[in-house]
């Protein structure tokens, strides 16, 4: 089974979202720009306000990964 770490889950966001990523804030995740997105890229997807990794596994954690993108397409495409 697949560990819900930051890569796995940048991994994930990626196959999406290649412009963002998943960063730990204090007490939360939060979407980000990657460092090769073009300045014209929209504002990142809603944070994910889970306190740690392991509150959730990787099935969960890919759950809350679609609800956010999910969200965010609707208001940027």
């Amino acid at each position: 089974m697949t560990k819900p770490t930051i890569k796995n889950l940048n991994d994930y966001l990626h196959e999406t979202l290649q412009q963002y990523d998943m960063v730990k804030g204090e007490g939360y995740f939060y979407f980000c720009w990657g460092d090769d997105a073009p300045d014209d890229t929209p504002e990142p997807p809603e944070s994910i306000y889970v306190y740690a990794l392991n509150q959730m596994d990787f099935r969960e954690w890919k759950q809350s990964i679609d609800l956010a993108v999910e969200k965010w397409l609707e208001v940027n495409t």
